[in-house]
């Protein structure tokens, strides 16, 4: 009885333990993520929550940093800024060309 109570909790303890150091291994990759964004025209908060999404959509064993695995994963970034609220602004559009000379301003004299 003794055995199966030390047991159970070695078991336990190893099994909190590799949850502690999952949430330890988010928290740095967490961080990692927001420093490579840091150019990005958004919020802190909108920023972690981004990165926080990312990481959950990660395999545990993912050996790539959420930058480099965004790259390959389109569908979990999109995913991931919609839900962050990250609005993407929409690109500038060209300036409009310059209107073409009338037939008087191009015929009248100099």
């Amino acid at each position: 009885m003794r055995f199966l109570a030390a047991a159970l909790l070695m078991a336990g303890t190893v099994l909190l333990s590799g949850a502690a150091r999952a949430d330890y291994d988010d928290k740095l990759w967490i961080a990692q993520c927001v420093r490579d964004n840091a150019g990005a025209e958004v919020g802190t908060s909108v920023l972690f929550k981004y990165c926080k999404c990312m990481t959950d959509r990660m395999d545990d064993e993912e050996t790539k940093s959420v930058t480099e695995w965004e790259f390959t994963h389109p569908d979990e970034k999109a995913a991931c800024r919609t839900k962050a609220k990250w609005a993407v602004a929409a690109p500038v559009p060209a300036p409009a060309p310059a209107p073409a000379p009338s037939p008087t301003e191009t015929l009248a004299p100099r």
